[in-house]
This record gives C-alpha cells, structure tokens and sequence, in this order.
C-alpha cells in the first residue's frame, strides 16, 4: 500500500493505491475516538462498476478477523457518542441495523444502548424499543418495506413487520450500518419508511456508522430534505471516524455481473432455522420499572436462554477437548455465515470468559479471533490476502467468500451456520479443513 501523507491544522489526507485508481481520503480533525483511522479500517477492491473500492472494517470482524472484545468495545463507544451527543429525552426508539456486514454491529449497539440505559437510569417507564435488521432473504412473512442499496452488488433490502410497529409510535428512529459514503441508502431508506405506520411521530434520526465518508453536500440532502423539514425531523451523524474521500480510476474496470449476487427471490423459510431471538424479525422490549422488570434484565435473561438453548457449555467443552492435547498457546476462530452473525460473536466472547479458567490451569493463552463469510465480491489485493470461494447455504446458488483466512493458522475453527444441515455440502472447501467443526443452529438446542 502506496500511502503519501499529509499533516496540517486542518486535516489528515492519505492516498491509497487500488486496483482500479487511487482513492484519497480526508480527515475531518474533530475526530474524537480511542481508535485512530488505521485501526478501523483497512481498504479492498469490489467486482463493482458502481464502486469499485471498499473500506474492509478491522473491527466488525466481516472481510478481516477481529477479537470479540474490539468488536463490543467500537459498538459500546458508538453509543456512548450517541448518549452525549443526542437527548435523553425517554421515547420509544426504533433501531434498524444494515445487512449484511452490519447485522452484528448493530445488534450490539442495540444491547450496549440498554446497559448504558439501564446503568445511568436513564430509561423510562413504559419505555419501548425495538430492533430489527434489514434482509435479502424472502421469508413467508408480512414485509414493511423494500428499499434499494443502488451501488450495491445485492441492491434490494427488506424490512419486515413485527406486531409491535403496529402502536410502536417511534420519536426516534436509529440507523446502523459499518459506514456510510453518499448516504443514498439511509436517504432511500427513511424516506420509505416515513410513508408507514412507523414515521407519523418520528422526530430524530440518528445515524450511526463506524467511518463516515459524507461530504457536507451529501449531509445538506438530508438537513434540506423538504419532507423531514415539513415534519419537523433532527437528523445526527454519529461515527468513530468522519471524512471525506475521493476514487480517481485510472484504469479500464473490466464489467462485473452484480445480478448474480441478488438471489433467486425464493422463499427461504424451509432453509433457515428459526433463531430464539430473530432479529430479522424484530427483537421487542418494554421496560416496566414498577415491576421491576427493566428491558437490560430481560435482555440479560433472554442472553442466559440462549447460552442454555443452544448449547453453549457443550460447545465449549468440545473445543477444550480438541486443543488440550499441548500446554502451548491456542487460537481459535469462530466463524458466522452472512447476515447469521449475532450468535456466533455471541458464543465468540461466551467461549473467551468461560476459557480463563483453562489458561490457567495449562499456564497459555488462548486467542480467541471472530470472522464471519459473506456474498460481497471483492478481489485480492490491498488488504485482502487470502480467499476462500464456495456456494451460499441459502440454495441461491451464488457464490460466498471467506477473505483472510488460512486454516493452518489455527488450532481450531467453528463455523455457525442457520441453515439446515443439509445444506452443509455448500460450504464445499471449507469441509476439508481437518480442524473445522460446522455447528447447525437447531442440530444444539436443548
């Protein structure tokens, strides 16, 4: 990576040799993070003629594998961010994650939300929330709203119903995806959405990204959009990272099929096994202190259901057993597959705090990282050094991808997988990894 720097008092630039150009991003210096740019994110190039470049996350833990702890610790600061930087005016609140790379972040950000809430007693009686993440998946289920990521490979997103939208009666509405540059699809997105029985009391929208690549054209669309000023809405931006970047192509780009990448449209509820909590469907809380009953408790409640339900301890034994054979120090990778990312970082950080006592006992450590595979096409280069393709396990018949990733680097792999287990013949090269396990979600639940 070809970088050429640049400091003054006003701004940070760093040009980045791609593929396909050169992509020059620019610092905003009223940045305030823990994180500084280089550890956020790293940069890849996409079979895409509508945008060719990507910001590969180094904390998300999608295209590059990232430790749990990071990755809570980036979604816990973003809303922190949050808290300081909007009311705390108590509403109803609707959160809406971004898939497919933001699935996890944004579920995150939804728990971290109600800890914060709950510790500083700042969530209200009678309060109520809700989150829910966009999909490409068609499931034999009631839709709110389909919208368009139009520079994307799999442009079409879906948002469906849940019964609680129907008095939900959000003033604010949070947004979460890993990064925003134009805002067009927030901007697709809000506009759809105020047209539904969700946007007659909204008055804030708070976007939430971990880099944002807005110009401050691209941020008047929102402040001068003539619906949210008629119906009188704030809109924040809220990010780890703010700037500004520029792609210069200085090659011919050869012509990408991004159709393949949309999927078949086929119902896919005879594939995917239904999750204890679904947040493609929504995940519902209301908070009730006069009966003691906080969202934070019943979050935490329903977090301990899902360690039992799906096994968790057995899961965790299995792996102890396969790594005791040597007192040297262990890594081990926990793998989600697309847009199922939640339980397996959930299980990620459960199998790290539940192994504390094992490096003890056997004087080592034990390095926990979290990756997860997807359908986003990108190509080797920059910051993707490794490549895996195989066929989703969704029946779609498109190609998947796991991105730096070689399996002689660890000691063991567990990848989590949504789907039947009958679709595990798709994983393909992955089931030759001699010290990879394939875990089907309902195949461990007691």
């Amino acid at each position: 990576m070809d970088n050429d720097l640049l400091q003054n008092d006003k701004s940070y630039e760093q040009t980045i040799n791609m593929l396909y150009g050169r992509l020059t991003i620019v610092e905003n210096p009223s940045n305030q993070s823990k994180y500084n740019f280089d550890d956020l994110t790293g940069f890849a190039n996409r079979e895409n003629n509508n945008r060719s470049f990507l910001f590969a996350s180094k904390v998300l833990g999608k295209y590059i594998p990232a430790s749990p702890k990071i990755i809570r610790d980036v979604a816990h600061e973003l809303v922190q961010k949050t808290y300081k930087a909007t009311s705390t005016k108590s509403c109803n609140t609707l959160f809406v994650g971004f898939a497919e790379t933001a699935t996890n972040l944004s579920h995150l950000f939804f728990e971290e939300y109600l800890k914060h809430g709950y510790y500083n007693n700042i969530i209200q009686d009678n309060q109520e929330f809700l989150f829910i993440h966009t999909t490409r998946y068609e499931l034999k289920h009631q839709k709110l709203i389909e919208f368009r990521e139009e520079h994307s490979h799999a442009p079409q997103h879906i948002l469906y119903w849940h019964e609680s939208m129907q008095n939900l009666n959000p003033e604010t509405l949070v947004l979460i995806d890993d990064e925003f540059t134009t805002g067009k699809t927030c901007l697709n997105f809000i506009e759809s959405l105020l047209n539904t029985v969700l946007g007659s009391q909204i008055k804030t929208i708070n976007l939430i990204c971990l880099t944002n690549w807005m110009s401050e054209e691209n941020k008047e669309k929102f402040y001068q959009n003539q619906k949210l000023l008629d119906l009188g809405i704030k809109v924040n931006f809220i990010s780890l990272f703010n700037g500004e970047c520029y792609f210069d192509t200085n090659t011919m780009i050869p012509k990408f099929d991004i159709h393949k990448f949309s999927g078949n449209h086929k119902a896919k509820d005879d594939i995917i096994q239904m999750q204890y909590i679904n947040p493609r469907l929504g995940v519902y809380y209301k908070n009730n202190n006069s009966i003691k009953k906080h969202v934070y408790m019943d979050y935490q409640n329903d977090l301990g259901n899902i360690f039992q339900k799906y096994n968790f301890y057995q899961l965790k034994d299995e792996i102890v057993q396969k790594i005791s054979n040597h007192n040297k120090n262990k890594k081990i990778l926990i793998l989600g597959s697309n847009e199922f990312m939640h339980i397996p970082f959930l299980f990620a950080e459960f199998l790290k705090s539940h192994l504390v006592n094992y490096e003890l006992q056997k004087d080592c450590k034990v390095d926990i990282v979290y990756q997860a595979t997807g359908r986003s096409p990108l190509l080797l280069g920059n910051d993707i050094k490794e490549k895996v393709c195989f066929k989703d396990n969704y029946d779609d018949g498109m190609n998947n991808y796991l991105y730096n990733c070689k399996p002689e680097d660890y000691d063991y792999i567990m990848l989590f997988s949504e789907t039947n287990s009958s679709q595990n013949k798709h994983f393909e090269v992955l089931n030759h990894w001699h010290n990879l396990k394939i875990v089907n979600l309902n195949n461990h639940v007691q």
